[in-house]
């Protein structure tokens, strides 16, 4: 009886490590060297291999001789055309792939393949990510001094490796005892197309509106060529220069077109892993008169209140070096407002 139980558990034992090496990929190296393990892809020259005693490894292509799959793999030959199945070695430098797991399937030289396992359309399109931040604050005063004070800014943020969106809206009003101290908004996006890693072809619009300098309405459009410096999580700073056109309204004095030279600095710096630091600054200069120019910058803190909530403490900066006349040529307004931020 116990001789028939060792012959069973042998059996077994036998039936199990055949089962471990038929569920296993193998690969035959030119110089006679045999991993066993999974297949994961070939790419550019270079098979990764999950082994079952080193892990994943790198294999040059042309190292290869033999190749046999258990699962099924999907090979891309020299014509860009694709069969998948499983994988056998028919002959040295070889292999056939088998859709149905036949003995009869397609036979190849490893030569003709350019690619197993390559990246499908939808993983080889560039992955977005998206950010928006919104930031709300407000000052009132009542008694000797009646004041009300209301701050508004968003902004929406979209990135790829290609493309790169920015939208965004800012908007401030306030009294003090009935008299209006602050009433202008901004509207702005940028377009950034990247031609390299660090080079990108920009495109903005700017809308503002300033009630105290009596700007019914400035428009201004752009293009130019920007430099992306760095882009971490911890420094953001790119630049932009270009050339553009800018339209302006006013209440009282007459309308002004001009074309006009544009730069900007997007700074934006992550300190103590709490604290956060930007600077966005934006100049445009008339072609015709240097002596007309404008420029518009959001400086400040932003800090973490809780895990989507920030506070934010800014000074905004507009200065137009040709105002309306009767009308001061900068506003600065100081901000402490409550955001909220979607990532």
């Amino acid at each position: 009886m116990q001789h028939f139980n060792n012959l069973i558990y042998m059996v077994c034992l036998g039936l199990l490590m055949l089962t471990g090496t038929a569920l296993a990929d193998t690969v035959t190296l030119n110089n006679g060297d045999r991993f066993s393990g999974t297949v994961i892809r070939m790419l550019d020259g270079k098979l990764v291999f999950n082994s079952t005693y080193a892990g994943e490894i790198e294999i040059p292509w042309n190292a290869v001789t033999a190749l046999e799959t258990d699962a099924a793999i999907t090979a891309q030959l020299v014509n860009d055309n694709q069969i998948s199945g499983q994988a056998m070695a028919v002959a040295a430098g070889q292999i056939q792939i088998s859709p149905d797991k036949v003995f009869d399937g397609v036979a190849f030289a490893l030569t003709d393949v350019t690619a197993i396992n390559p990246p499908t359309a939808e993983e080889l399109a560039p992955k977005t990510e998206y950010s928006t931040q919104f930031n709300v604050g407000i000052t009132a005063a009542t008694g000797n001094a009646d004041t009300q004070q209301y701050h508004f800014d968003g902004e929406f943020n979209a990135r790829n490796e290609l493309n790169r969106y920015t939208i965004g809206a800012d908007f401030n009003r306030g009294k003090d005892n009935g008299e209006t101290i602050v009433d202008n908004w901004t509207l702005y996006s940028n377009y950034d197309h990247f031609l390299s890693e660090k080079l990108f072809w920009n495109n903005s619009l700017t809308l503002q509106q300033n009630d105290l300098q009596q700007l019914n309405l400035r428009t201004a459009v752009s293009t130019g060529i920007g430099y992306q410096f760095h882009d971490t999580d911890q420094l953001k700073l790119s630049g932009t220069v270009g050339i553009g056109y800018i339209s302006e309204n006013f209440e009282l004095a007459p309308s002004e077109q001009t074309i006009a030279g544009r730069w900007s600095i997007d700074y934006q710096h992550q300190w103590f892993e709490w604290l956060h630091f930007f600077h966005d600054h934006e100049g445009l200069i008339s072609v015709e008169n240097t002596d007309d120019f404008i420029i518009r910058s959001r400086t400040g803190f932003r800090y973490p209140i809780s895990e989507r909530f920030t506070g934010t403490a800014q000074i905004n900066f507009n200065y137009d070096n040709s105002p309306s006349p009767g009308t001061q040529k900068e506003d600065l307004i100081y901000i402490l407002s409550l955001g909220y931020l979607w990532e």
